[in-house]
């Protein structure tokens, strides 16, 4: 009977490594909550049923435990050879350390056919074989989840603690060995969990300052776009308070030219309208109309603000559907294109700059937004890194556009050839999520 609790604990243990490791390489799919719970409980039955009563037919067991793995990665999306690749990876990442453990058992002199006898060492062997198995996906997911806030480099000053665990654990097995003491057993058998507690503990936290920073950093992106978003907005009211006045002055304008034609004063006229007709091209060369209010809110916004520093957008546009992407997932991601295009235009000399091209077509239910901009060296794509000294905001540009584009199943691809750096993303043109 210990032995069957045993198991079933360290069966917890595993899906909960089971499902590290799959959301650290894959993306949850959309099932409902009923169902999540149902493959993860049959799940869970195979490798339960697999490690209790049929451990001596190893081939038998190894079916099981693949079987229960493909199931589990239903849950996820993925193609579906991949999936049995990572169930593949999953039975190696449990078994090898099992294998590990039992040698070590070896080394410390201990009859490994006596294991299943003493409940203490069969206990300490079994979380001990899973806790290595948790540090190996811990790792994984480290250097696969680039947004995590402890960077690969920075993995040393975590490396102690692993080590230091499983020498206890294999220290705590050893006693277990050679005292035939069952109060020092007890305690011993007692130490080790609460050690493998400690640690998961700790790594948990790590998930959850994670969370935190991320759901921070989003609220101070989110901060700055409504900023950003009331500054386009009061812009385009200072632009039709100036278009109102514009109508009034060329009503006037209009009127004193029919005076002057009345007159006789032709050559007046002429000139007159001439600079009637120059005050119009300036004006109109700044408007942008999309029937979008934050496009048009931004992209006029930015048009006027660098006209002056020598800094030209030039928009094309074509929206044959209408836009269905959220206001504010639009304004930030545009906004932060656009942004980063300007300040790379913004650090070449005025030869070497080319007008900031931003081309958004909505066609066939795919909104498309490509934006061009010069650049003063090659930049490497795979490693698009901040130059500003704030990099918790400015850090999170690449990110925060990936990330926008994934909630409308999109896709954001950065190249960089002769100079001029491109950014072309797409999305599903639908409301969001």
């Amino acid at each position: 009977m210990e032995h069957y609790l045993v198991n079933f604990v360290g069966d917890l243990f595993s899906l909960l490594i089971i499902f590290q490791y799959l959301s650290a390489v894959s993306e949850k799919t959309d099932y409902p909550k009923i169902v999540r719970i149902g493959v993860t409980l049959l799940g869970f039955g195979i490798i339960f049923i697999g490690s209790n009563f049929v451990f001596s037919q190893s081939t038998i067991i190894v079916l099981f435990m693949l079987g229960a793995f493909l199931l589990l990665n239903l849950l996820y999306k993925s193609k579906w050879y991949i999936k049995l690749l990572h169930s593949v990876i999953l039975y190696v990442i449990m078994v090898i350390p099992e294998i590990f453990v039992v040698m070590t058992i070896q080394f410390l002199d201990i009859d490994v056919a006596t294991i299943q006898d003493n409940i203490y060492i069969y206990t300490i062997s079994n979380f001990t074989s899973r806790l290595i198995s948790f540090f190996i996906v811990r790792t994984v997911k480290l250097f696969v989840k680039k947004s995590y806030i402890i960077e690969p480099k920075s993995v040393v000053f975590l490396v102690p603690l692993p080590i230091a665990t499983i020498f206890m654990m294999v220290l705590f097995l050893r006693t277990c060995f050679i005292v035939d003491d069952t109060y020092y057993q007890v305690l011993t058998l007692v130490s080790s969990v609460v050690l493998v507690f400690a640690n998961l503990s700790i790594f948990f936290f790590i998930d959850r300052m994670n969370d935190y920073t991320e759901n921070k950093t989003d609220l101070m992106l989110y901060e700055r776009e409504y900023k950003s978003q009331k500054l386009y907005l009061d812009s385009l009211q200072e632009h039709l308070s100036e278009t109102r006045a514009f109508r009034h002055d060329t009503k006037n304008n209009m009127l004193a030219l029919i005076g002057l034609m009345n007159a006789g004063e032709h050559e007046k006229a002429l000139t007159e309208m001439k600079r009637s007709l120059n005050i119009l091209d300036e004006s109109g060369s700044d408007i942008v109309n999309t029937n979008h209010p934050i496009i048009d809110a931004l992209l006029q916004n930015k048009l006027r603000e660098n006209k002056p520093k020598g800094i030209f957008v030039r928009p094309i546009i074509k929206l044959t559907d209408e836009l269905l992407v959220n206001e504010v997932d639009m304004g930030i991601l545009l906004g932060n294109i656009v942004d980063n295009a300007i300040e790379a235009t913004d650090r070449l000399e005025k030869e070497k700059r080319i007008p900031i091209e931003v081309r958004i077509l909505s066609l066939d239910g795919i909104v498309s937004i490509n934006v061009q901009n010069a650049v003063d060296h090659e930049v490497d794509t795979e490693s698009l890194h901040t130059i500003k000294k704030d990099k918790l905001m400015h850090g999170h540009g690449v990110k925060q556009i990936k990330k926008t584009v994934a909630r409308y199943d999109g896709t954001a691809e950065f190249s960089c050839k002769n100079n001029v750096f491109t950014v072309k993303t797409t999305m599903v043109n639908r409301p969001r999520r």
